[in-house]
């Protein structure tokens, strides 16, 4: 998959899809995501529109058969979508970005083979925060222990990323829940909380068997190795990088 030239161009597209903010009859316009606040449920209709979309490639380096090639083109992006709506903004935008960095930065071919083929089938991957997951090995096999919490909604994740701590090192594991045995394995959904925003949910592991090929050790940063999620377009550590933020414009000096 190939990205568009120009990232005017695509922001244009996204601000044409959104539709007008003052037409109240637009399920994407102002008065929508006014009534979803006060509800305090996701913006279905915003939802559907970047699946439809495939905003999910934006995510996706080129590399690995996304959009993804510019860190500008996608804080564009993520800035538009906040300017209607900054719940779903952060949700599909600046969350995704945030989470899927490591996985791009350290994981290995076919752990980053797997997560594009998820995302790019218009599923989400959701990324666990710090926990008590544990890896050890039994009988031959890779047994994963421990609970941590999620971005979002696991029980509607294709993909979960997770780390965890096994033989005085980390690992990282992206795993499909739909293979894991219910017995071994829980999804506790986030709790209802106004206004909007990203609510954390669960995941708890009781011996649950996990494949070793789902698995990689998290390099340190400095033999970490290239990666387009670690450079900004010139060439400058990500990290490191002046007006680096999602929602405000680069300034000058």
């Amino acid at each position: 998959m190939t990205a568009p030239d120009s990232t005017d161009q695509v922001v244009a597209e996204l601000h044409a899809r959104l539709g007008d903010p003052t037409d109240h009859e637009n399920p994407l316009g102002t008065a929508a995501v006014l009534a979803a606040d006060e509800a305090g449920v996701p913006l279905r209709a915003g939802e559907l529109l970047l699946r439809e979309r495939g905003f999910a490639a934006e995510l996706v380096p080129t590399a690995d058969g996304g959009r993804f090639h510019r860190v500008g083109r996608t804080a564009a992006l993520v800035r538009a979508l906040a300017r209607r709506d900054p719940a779903l903004a952060l949700d599909f935008g600046l969350a995704g970005f945030a989470a899927l960095w490591p996985l791009w930065a350290t994981g290995h071919g076919d752990q980053r083979r797997r997560a594009a083929d998820t995302l790019l089938a218009g599923r989400r991957i959701h990324a666990g925060g710090p926990g008590t997951l544990t890896l050890s090995r039994s009988g031959g096999r890779l047994l994963l222990d421990g609970r941590a919490p999620v971005d979002g909604d696991p029980r509607d994740a294709g993909g979960l990323l997770l780390r965890a701590a096994a033989d005085g090192t980390e690992r990282l594991l992206l795993l499909d829940p739909t293979t894991l045995p219910a017995e071994r394995y829980a999804a506790e959904p986030p709790a209802l909380r106004r206004p909007r925003a990203p609510r954390p949910g669960a995941v708890v592991f009781r011996h649950c068997p996990v494949p070793d090929a789902g698995t990689a050790q998290v390099a340190p940063p400095d033999v970490r190795g290239s990666s387009p999620w670690r450079r900004t377009d010139s060439g400058e550590p990500l990290a490191a990088a002046r007006g680096s933020s999602i929602f405000c414009p680069p300034t000058s000096d």
